[in-house]
């Protein structure tokens, strides 16, 4: 597993270590790397990858056809067969993955899978 190091004074503010909260689950979901912050004295701290949440559950956040589409990206289907299973063009469903990004604050499909999971896993 990969490891990117980037050098930082304690203690971070909570925007900044939000951010890398946020870019760490990034790195861990889409290429299995691990992001640690070093200490101007050398000591490594290790960030959380924490995915931004939805303020409310999934479920509360998407249409219920944003839901079904989130539900099949969790499943691994691509936008084609998304686009197939809804009689729909692939550009529209690139549409929905837009809308349904922004309101679930995530940047990846990968990102959509993890949130769907935890809902369905309570």
């Amino acid at each position: 597993m990969n490891t990117i190091v980037a050098a930082a004074h304690p203690p971070l503010p909570s925007a900044i270590r939000e951010s890398l909260e946020d870019l760490a689950y990034q790195l861990t979901v889409i290429y299995g790397m691990r992001l640690r912050v070093v200490t101007h004295h050398g000591r490594e701290v290790p960030v959380r990858p924490t995915p931004r949440r939805a303020r409310r559950g999934v479920a509360e956040a998407l249409t219920g056809t944003e839901l079904r589409l989130a539900r099949m990206i969790a499943g691994g289907a691509s936008n084609r067969d998304i686009a197939e299973w809804f009689s729909i063009s692939p550009k529209t469903v690139e549409a929905h993955l837009s809308r349904i990004y922004r309101k679930l604050g995530v940047h990846s499909r990968a990102g959509v899978a993890y949130l769907v999971g935890q809902e369905a896993a309570g």
